[in-house]
């Protein structure tokens, strides 16, 4: 049996990520990081103790059927068996933030299936000042879909931290200010390796700052809000992901998301829990906006001139078009399926048929960059009789449309035939190197 396991609950967007990639296969022989499959344990987890895993979102985006989601859970429940079980160890070491949201009784299960394997149960949690908690979890919930501004974001730190003092005994759960100049050596990594023993002389310690810049933040809510092809499917979240690759790249240079746009949604009972405790100094804080600044909401539907021109710019460079003439909206649309079209591990022709129809709906009537989804989607398997109805579709659209489309320029700078073609010779080379 293990002499200890040390949990480290989060919260969310207190360098989780950072202390998770710096630990992913750590073991001195006497302290260990669990190997579960995931570097953050919050997947595997959570999957396995949560009532809610069905709906969790990380499976949901995925478009994960219940059964694909219980055998997750009867492997994790394995993996995590055989992790607890480890001869000549002394301490087994795990991170997850979504284990701050699970229930009472969720944690109950979790702690008592640890107990029987462990002697003794730590909890580690970090707590952020809520304004700057505010603007980068915004930052995170447009990463993950979000369509509309909350009414207020917050931690709910003393729901939180109360479950875990509760079902573990208020000495064995450690708080600690995720503040630079309370963490040890100002990292987050440090001072977590500090707590659990673990030697930081061992691991490499990664940073990772998943934030993101204003005209990124910009360009995915307006995604959100208008596309409805975003999650749902594998290749739609891989599609996600390496749009959110070329935001940063692209936009890296342009200024981040100014945080006192969060002032109204700051969550006041963190504060007062925070001020209480004396886990955070507000002293030096500014709350105020100025009356001229812009409210958040009219700063993200401001699509500035930058994004535009730097979209083009990069959908040039690659290729997919060789000028554009229509709105900013309708190249963020655009940016989107271009990345989609090339996901070489994509064999759904019905993603590619509402794709396309999609597309087709956010680009003024312009049906070319859809017909070239669309000659994906025929090429592929299996090749349905919607498929051919909406083929059918875009041929019927009135005649200057189609006209417009097979000898003039559109939005993608390429007419159809052009569009078509390249479609087709892309997906012949796809499917003869597969042969």
């Amino acid at each position: 049996m293990l002499e200890k396991a040390i949990i480290h609950i989060g919260l969310h967007k207190t360098g989780s990520s950072s202390i998770q990639s710096s630990l992913l296969g750590y073991n001195d022989g006497f302290c260990f990081y669990a190997d579960l499959g995931w570097a953050n344990h919050s997947i595997p987890l959570y999957t396995a103790f949560s009532n809610n895993a069905n709906s969790y979102h990380i499976w949901d985006k995925q478009g994960f059927s219940p059964e694909q989601i219980q055998g997750i859970k009867k492997e994790v429940l394995l993996q995590l068996e055989q992790q607890l079980s480890k001869p000549n160890c002394n301490t087994i070491v795990f991170s997850g933030e979504d284990l701050s949201t699970l229930s009472q009784s969720e944690t109950h299960a979790l702690v008592a299936f640890l107990r029987e394997r462990c002697q003794r149960i730590v909890a580690v949690v970090y707590v952020r000042d809520p304004l700057d908690f505010a603007a980068s979890a915004f930052q995170q919930l447009v990463k993950g879909g979000c369509a509309q501004i909350p009414r207020n974001i917050g931690q709910q730190i003393q729901h939180k931290i109360g479950i875990w003092e509760q079902v573990l005994g208020a000495e064995n759960v450690q708080i600690r200010s995720f503040d630079r100049e309370k963490l040890r050596n100002g990292c987050v990594v440090q001072d977590f390796c500090h707590l659990a023993g673990v030697d930081p002389a061992k691991i490499a310690i990664k940073r990772k700052n998943e934030s993101i810049n204003g005209a990124a933040v910009k360009v995915l809510f307006h995604l959100n809000q208008t596309s409805p092809l975003q999650f749902g499917d594998p290749s739609l979240v891989r599609t996600r992901q390496r749009l959110l690759k070329v935001l940063s790249v692209t936009f890296a240079d342009l200024p981040v998301v100014d945080k006192h746009f969060f002032v109204d949604l700051v969550e006041q009972h963190d504060i007062e829990y925070l001020r209480v405790n004396q886990l955070i100094n507000f002293s030096n804080r500014a709350l105020a906006n100025s009356p001229l600044d812009p409210s958040l909401d009219q700063w993200l539907v401001d699509l500035d001139p930058e994004i535009h021109a730097r979209l083009c710019a990069w959908l040039i460079e690659q290729g997919h078009i060789t000028s554009w003439h229509g709105s900013t909206s309708q190249l963020i649309h655009r940016t989107f399926y271009a990345i989609l079209q090339t996901d070489l591990l994509n064999t759904n022709s019905s993603l590619l048929r509402k794709s396309a129809l999609s597309l087709r709906d956010h680009s003024a009537g312009n049906v070319s960059d859809s017909m070239a989804l669309l000659e994906l989607a025929r090429m592929g398997s299996p090749f349905s009789r919607k498929i051919k109805q909406a083929f059918k579709k875009l041929h019927l659209e009135p005649e200057v449309n189609r006209r417009r489309a097979a000898t003039a320029p559109g939005p993608s700078g390429a007419c159809s035939a052009t569009w078509w073609s390249r479609a087709s010779r892309w997906w012949r080379k796809r499917c003869c190197t597969r042969c």
